[in-house]
């Protein structure tokens, strides 16, 4: 559903001495994620399509059947698809965890019990 690419965001910061110096060009390296064009149409075709030949089999007059919970089973997985293509709800569980944990985190993002490569995505705001 979506695909991840690296880019470089480059933004202008304001220089720390508020009388002197100009703003200066930053580029920090990133990731992106992108969802392909139509994929929340395609995803929610399917899961009506779904939905509507989970509720025919489970109005079939067979007992064993009706306890495969066919109907709930296919509700539940709708939401979790909705989420999937959602991806500001990974934003807002990544500021979420960035809430919780950043007192633990170096200033470039990195956990000091974890390896000092492996950093944890941070949304950028106004991007989400």
């Amino acid at each position: 559903a979506a695909q991840v690419y690296r880019g470089t965001l480059t933004f202008k910061e304001k220089s720390k001495n508020l009388y002197y110096g100009e703003p200066k060009n930053v580029t920090k390296d990133v990731a992106i994620k992108v969802l392909h064009p139509s994929i929340r149409l395609l995803v929610e075709r399917d899961l009506l399509l779904m939905t509507r030949v989970a509720g025919l089999i489970d109005s079939l007059p067979f007992e064993i059947i009706k306890m495969l919970g066919l109907p709930r089973a296919a509700s539940n997985f709708t939401s979790v698809m909705r989420e999937q293509v959602d991806l500001r709800l990974e934003g807002e569980n990544l500021d979420r965890f960035y809430d919780n944990f950043i007192s633990a985190a170096t200033s470039n993002g990195a956990f000091p019990w974890r390896d000092p490569k492996t950093t944890f995505p941070r949304p950028y705001d106004g991007w989400v």
